[in-house]
């Protein structure tokens, strides 16, 4: 991290929640899905880029933003953190020269809240994701 320890809290303005996805059986052989949240916590929230491009022949969407709270295990790349309206999917989290003090996570702002609608073996999210059963995402963007 390279900062002095009050100087990274002091950028800590944020209040964000941390997110997790919980599946539940619908009765019918499938299951439903939602985000539930967890401990709400400081954060510090700097942009980082903003736009699309393609890495080994694939789209890749960069890092939007860098997220730097105190240490919580329970943040992985499985989380989401909540600021407001605005989502953000996380992508990695570093543990800062590991002494679970402090993480730096880096995300991807999506779509706020959105709609996901099932269909056979695809669910149809309104913020311009396929999501796969199997958990696989396809990005949608013009």
């Amino acid at each position: 991290m390279g900062k002095c320890c009050s100087t990274v809290v002091n950028s800590m303005k944020h209040r964000v929640t941390v997110q997790s996805l919980t599946r539940a059986a619908d009765g019918q052989g499938g299951f439903t899905e939602a985000w539930v949240d967890g401990a709400t916590v400081w954060a510090g929230i700097k942009p980082k880029k903003a736009y699309e491009r393609f890495q080994a022949m694939q789209l890749a969407t960069p890092i939007t933003h860098e997220i730097t709270m105190r240490y919580r295990p329970d943040v992985t790349s499985a989380s989401r953190l909540k600021y407001g309206a605005r989502v953000f999917e996380v992508k990695e989290v570093i543990n800062e020269d590991e002494q679970n003090r402090f993480l730096t996570v880096r995300a991807i702002e999506t779509e706020s809240e959105s709609l996901v609608l099932t269909i056979g073996a695809i669910a149809v999210r309104s913020g311009g994701h396929l999501l796969l059963r199997d958990g696989g995402k396809i990005l949608l963007r013009a």
